[in-house]
């Protein structure tokens, strides 16, 4: 393994850790994938989508890094991907382990998106509703962009920024469980 000094503020360290046999490594992909057309998706699936998709990584991070007593994995991704042939959705989480703690780690994985809908209190749920809040009144270019390419090249409905946010405001716990 590695450790760096930051010279430029001593009172910092950045730590990198690696193995130092690239066979040691692994990359951990599981996706979830539901046939869907993502045309059909509506902006309010796709508020809910997002919002699940936040809470899942925070989730991901907290059981498999801050809390697991076993440890092994730095960094966790969440995304979600439209393919377009077959049509489908796919939710996935994806991390870097080493080859022995793999097993273990798709077990830590799979359990938690099994109890997923459990996992979200109160709490959680009224947290990611103020970054979603936050964050989706931003006008920033990327997402003026998406909802354009939206209503422009998928025949979707233009909705204000004032629509998402009530429909934030508006969702609950529940709905987020189906």
């Amino acid at each position: 393994s590695y450790m760096n000094k930051n010279a430029r503020n001593p009172s910092s360290y950045k730590y990198d850790f690696y193995s130092d046999r690239i066979e040691d490594a692994v990359m951990v992909r599981i996706a979830y994938a539901t046939p869907t057309d993502a045309i059909a998706m509506d902006w309010r699936a796709k508020i809910k989508l997002e919002f699940l998709r936040r809470i899942m990584l925070q989730l991901m991070m907290d059981k498999l890094r801050f809390k697991s007593d076993e440890g092994g994995i730095y960094q966790v991704s969440v995304g979600t991907d439209y393919v377009e042939a077959p049509k489908r959705l796919e939710i996935f989480t994806q991390y870097d382990c080493l080859a022995q703690d793999a097993d273990r780690l798709i077990r830590q994985t799979k359990g938690i998106v099994r109890n997923l809908g459990h996992m979200i209190t109160p709490e959680i749920f009224e947290r990611y509703r103020e970054s979603m809040l936050t964050s989706n009144g931003n006008n920033t270019t990327g997402k003026i962009l998406d909802h354009l390419y939206d209503y422009q090249n998928q025949g979707n409905e233009w909705v204000t920024n004032k629509e998402r946010r009530k429909y934030i405001e508006n969702l609950d716990i529940d709905d987020l469980r189906e």
